[in-house]
This record gives structure tokens, sequence and C-alpha cells, in this order.
């Protein structure tokens, strides 16, 4: 009974130890392209490097969407939208991977990529 029990203990060690460098490696990572896209089509990239500061990106679409995206200081925001909810434009800054900001109602994605992404 207690050799299943240490064995049992290993098994379970070993999957923890698994599950938590799955979970160290899949940290976001510094960007260093903003992608825009509209109804899944590029529509736009800014580099995060510096050289797009204070660059201004208008998105226009059907049924007079419009949606405005700023680069400030290597980071990326949805300065405003058209949209009803604002959800895109309060869910604030990116300049790392992992979490993109989205506009369901006017079907933009912002997604920050780096190196190993592309």
């Amino acid at each position: 009974m207690r050799k299943k029990f240490i064995i049992l203990s290993a098994i379970t060690a070993g999957i923890a130890l698994i599950c938590i460098s799955a979970i160290l490696t899949a940290r976001p990572q510094d960007g260093d392209m903003a992608y825009i896209y509209q109804d899944g089509v590029e529509v736009a990239r800014l580099a995060l490097d510096g050289s797009d500061d204070g660059k201004i990106i208008t998105v226009s679409g059907e049924n007079d969407a419009e949606n405005v995206v700023e680069v400030i200081d290597g980071k990326v925001h949805m300065l405003s939208s058209t949209c009803k909810d604002k959800i895109c434009v309060n869910s604030g800054w990116r300049d790392s991977t992992g979490t993109p900001i989205v506009c369901m109602p006017n079907k933009i994605v912002i997604d920050v990529k780096g190196d190993s992404d592309e």
C-alpha cells in the first residue's frame, strides 16, 4: 500500500511540475508589432519600437463604423469607436502578446505579436 502511495505521489508531482512549467513559458512576451484586422483581414501594422509613436490609424467599416487606434510610448490602444458598449476603448493599452483588443460590433481586432509569433 505504501509503495502505491509513493508512486502515485511521484506521478502527481511530475504532472504538477509539467503544468507549472507550461504556465511559466506561456507568459506574455514583449510585442514588436500591433496588427490591426478588420473582419479577419489585416488592414494595418503599427511598430511598437518607437518608430510609430504618436501615429493614429482610423479604420472605417460597414454602417458608418469607425475605430481609431493610437500608438504612444510603444503601446497601442483603441482611442475611440462608434460601437455602443465601448469595451474595446475601455480595455486599455497593450504592449505584450497574449490578449488582443477586440471590437466585436465593428469586427476589429488589434493583436500584438513578437518576433517568435510571426
